[in-house]
């Protein structure tokens, strides 16, 4: 009886030794995930944080640079108009200050044949310069004379500028009449020069 009562005390004991000891050893490792948990969090807000303040920093350097390249592309514009308005000024004033007009006369080719060949002969005044690109045309009207009993009318532009030297200029004009009495004429002719009598009109 003794025994038994004593194997019943050992046993008893010692579960309640290791009930302890499992108590315990459970509350340390619940402090340590606690202590862990922790840790975790605070690494992760510092990451975040750092994050944070990178993505702020990349978001304000793209803002300074958006609005550097918007101050640039603005000072090109403004300075492609000021420069383009400068060029159309040059040339107005450059037009302005020197107009001119050319005389052109000429003979349109022959036309017919036997007793009905005939051409025309014609003279005129072109219109003030027209500019075009980085030249000028003009405008040429005429009636030609009446030979052959009709004339012929022509509306149209000389050639741009030919320069041939001392600032001087000659254009080449190469057409067809309108037609009258049932045909045209072809004809070719060159203007005079532009001032002749001007020695100081330099272009």
């Amino acid at each position: 009886m003794n025994n038994r009562n004593y194997s019943n005390n050992n046993y008893n004991r010692n579960r309640n030794f290791n009930n302890n000891m499992n108590r315990e050893m459970n509350r340390e490792a619940r402090e340590m995930n606690r202590e862990n948990r922790e840790m975790n969090r605070d690494r992760g807000c510092e990451s975040c944080e750092s994050n944070r303040e990178v993505r702020r920093e990349v978001r304000e350097a793209n803002r300074e640079i958006r609005q550097e390249a918007r101050e640039v592309n603005r000072e090109i514009r403004r300075e492609v108009r000021e420069n383009r308005e400068n060029m159309e000024r040059r040339e107005e004033r450059r037009y302005d200050e020197c107009d001119h007009v050319h005389e052109i006369s000429g003979s349109t080719e022959v036309m017919g044949q036997c007793q009905d060949c005939h051409n025309h002969r014609f003279c005129t005044v072109s219109s003030k310069p027209i500019r075009v690109g980085d030249s000028h045309v003009h405008e040429v009207n005429f009636h030609t004379d009446f030979a052959d009993g009709h004339c012929h009318d022509f509306c149209g532009r000389t050639s741009t500028a030919i320069y041939v030297g001392d600032g001087k200029h000659v254009h080449f004009a190469s057409a067809c009449t309108e037609s009258s009495d049932e045909h045209v004429h072809r004809f070719q002719a060159a203007s005079s020069i532009d001032s002749p009598t001007d020695f100081e009109c330099e272009k």
